[in-house]
């Protein structure tokens, strides 16, 4: 049975990756700090193909020891998907520096210790794939929002040069940048461009996550930009 890693499954994108990767008889293995909602996806779910740790990814001395406890189990992981994130609509003087380090943890750092254990694994069995959930904000800078946009210019800019590191030991890396997407984290944010039903849906997300991960050995899909069309950048 292939095995997932979802970071940010309790909710949201993540939510909807884990289970219809379920779906495709993959156990899923999610991280969140929110076992509560952890604990109601895997009674969705079913105990066969998903199981959590309830983690907060801003621990970052912690990430090495919480992946070891996930591989004394799982003993490997095919796919790491990065989905776990956090937003941040302030200019840079008005962001303290607890936010600072906050949105650098959970968007840059956390993904990296996490790609750096995961992928020297995957390097000795010469298979996996490995997936960043990024944003049109790592291609495209945002007003007011600065910091934010550093992390995923900075987690696009780790991905692409990673793929130049790993693409002959048999691990595939794909980063997602898409526009809004109809999460409750944009009904907190007031999604500007118009009404949320018309953003990017999780299952656009997933179709590409899909074709990624069926593609053959001989083929990169590095990277997907997906926009809303009432998104006007």
């Amino acid at each position: 049975m292939k095995k997932a890693l979802v970071t940010g499954a309790s909710s949201g994108l993540g939510r909807y990756i884990s289970i219809e990767l379920s779906k495709k008889k993959i156990k899923v293995i999610g991280i969140s700090r929110n076992k509560k909602k952890l604990e109601t996806l895997k009674k969705t779910i079913g105990n066969k193909y998903f199981d959590y740790v309830d983690f907060d990814l801003k621990k970052i001395d912690q990430i090495e020891e919480c992946c070891e406890s996930i591989l004394k189990k799982e003993k490997f992981i095919d796919i790491l998907i990065n989905n776990a994130g956090i937003y941040k609509q302030s200019n840079l003087q008005n962001t303290n520096i607890s936010e600072i380090n906050d949105l650098i943890d959970t968007n840059l750092k956390a993904p990296i210790i996490l790609t750096k254990i995961f992928s020297k694994i995957m390097e000795k069995k010469r298979k996996g794939h490995i997936i960043y959930i990024s944003s049109i904000a790592g291609k495209i800078p945002i007003k007011n929002a600065s910091v934010y946009c550093g992390t995923k210019f900075g987690i696009y800019g780790f991905g692409s040069s990673l793929t130049k590191e790993l693409k002959d030991n048999g691990i595939k890396i794909c980063t997602i940048l898409p526009g809004g997407i109809n999460t409750p984290l944009w009904k907190k944010i007031n999604y500007k461009p118009g009404i949320l039903k018309d953003a990017l849906q999780p299952k656009d997300i997933f179709k590409i996550i899909e074709l990624f991960l069926n593609f053959g050995k001989n083929v990169n899909f590095n990277e997907a930009i997906l926009m809303p069309t009432i998104e006007n950048f």
